[in-house]
């Protein structure tokens, strides 16, 4: 859109850029890749203000957080600015915005976490606060997070307490002025200064959050667009304790199964019931409060996930302990084009976001994983490695060649992942 937008401008034509967005069944016809045009500057302030008029008018305010309009449009007219004044073909001018090139922003200490759900995005007006998913983060990555948080409130408590006493002591009304944006800045994330206290000391080995980063466009599994922040983090890990491979195979009746030279068995979830995002009742009257959906829908979403958290610790503790980890090698989407219900459940429940931990916390341990092929695990014989009936998640598996059984199909999964990984057949994340 912005790119069409600016091979009009460039043609002569005085259009808009929120008429292009909102209405391009009324645009000219593009100039052909051979029209020799002339490239007037664009100013970035200008194109800004324009973009976020388009973006207001689209609708897209909740979903494009302005960090990310604000780097496109800036990358966007710095491309454009190498033509600025200089007589060009338009099969020359710079190309739009696609797939290949990902739309991030490095953020660095802009990025606040305020609570397991809100982050505040530092000067973005309207659009500072951002709800997600935070509570997904590992326990300790999201104790760090929060250090750093009450650390800078800190800090900036300490910093009103000394325009304040500018102010009130020496009649100093520029140090009045910084003390009032600084808590109209606050105030509009919920934050009071004057209730904020030094923060306690992380313990040992915790990780520590560094001041880094990035908000970065990601598909979700129902194929729509959606961001997210991640964080960097130093972190002093212990090292893996067993020099094993453990084959682990996660499930929708157990968390995880899992096998290594010394045994086997699985890692129970901890519920039964629905984990469907339910719909929400209609309102029963005038005077019902309005409801929040977004922020209901998150916390519905972490009900979940605070009961799967102790088995996911508890995955995770086990894994770390092997020097080598060999995991199914899961296409997401295929199973979810093929209509299986694992892939809703996994993210609905927080499994794929403790496999990503273990993605994550592994190089930290010393830690290798391994991704081997999904293809006929459940299948096949761990024994005779003969292919035979896919049983049940959750139910025993019978090999009809050669007798072998277990008392847990995904078990024999887990050993022939472990035994995909010990024989070479797998690929690094």
């Amino acid at each position: 859109m912005l790119s069409t937008y600016l091979s009009l401008r460039a043609a002569g034509h005085s259009t808009r850029l929120v008429d292009a967005a909102t209405n391009p069944g009324s645009l000219p016809s593009l100039p052909s890749p051979e029209t020799t045009v002339v490239v007037p500057p664009f100013p970035v302030a200008e194109l800004q203000a324009e973009f976020r008029q388009a973006r207001d008018a689209l609708g897209w305010a909740r979903d494009v957080p302005a960090s990310v309009y604000h780097q496109v449009v800036a990358d966007t007219a710095r491309d454009w600015r190498a033509f600025a004044g200089r007589a060009v073909r338009v099969s020359e001018l710079p190309p739009a915005w696609g797939p290949e090139r990902p739309l991030e922003l490095h953020l660095n200490g802009a990025a606040q976490p305020l609570d397991q759900i809100t982050v505040e995005v530092a000067s973005l007006g309207k659009d500072a606060l951002i709800l997600g998913d935070l509570y997904l983060l590992p326990g300790p990555y999201r104790r760090a997070l929060h250090h750093r948080q009450q650390r800078r409130l800190a800090h900036e408590a300490q910093r009103l307490q000394q325009f304040e006493q500018a102010w009130l002591a020496g009649d100093d009304l520029n140090a009045a002025g910084q003390a009032y944006r600084l808590r109209a800045r606050h105030l509009a994330a919920g934050v009071v200064l004057e209730d904020q206290r030094p923060p306690l000391a992380l313990g040992p080995g915790e990780p520590r959050s560094l001041d880094r980063a990035v908000i970065r466009q990601t598909t979700g599994l129902n194929g729509q667009p959606g961001w997210e922040i991640s964080w960097a983090f130093q972190i002093a890990a212990t090292p893996w304790t067993t020099d094993d491979c453990l084959g682990l195979d996660p499930g929708g009746r157990h968390v995880v199964a899992y096998a290594a030279h010394t045994g086997c068995g699985v890692i129970q979830r901890p519920l039964r019931g629905a984990w469907q995002l339910p719909a929400l009742p209609a309102p029963r009257g005038l005077l019902e409060v309005p409801l929040d959906e977004t922020r209901a829908r998150i916390y519905h979403r972490r009900a979940l996930f605070l009961k799967m958290l102790p088995t996911y610790d508890a995955f995770l503790a086990l894994a770390l302990q092997f020097r080598v980890v060999a995991l199914e090698d899961t296409s997401w989407h295929v199973l979810r084009h093929r209509g299986s219900k694992f892939p809703a459940y996994a993210e609905a429940v927080g499994l794929r976001a403790a496999l990503r931990w273990l993605m994550d916390l592994a190089p930290h341990h010393g830690v290798q994983v391994r991704l081997t092929p999904p293809y006929n695990s459940s299948r096949t014989c761990p024994a005779c490695l003969k292919v035979g009936r896919r049983p049940w998640s959750g139910r025993p598996f019978a090999c009809h060649t050669c007798g072998h059984t277990e008392t847990i199909g995904d078990v024999a999964a887990a050993q022939i992942h472990r035994m995909r990984a010990l024989s070479g057949s797998w690929r690094a994340p």
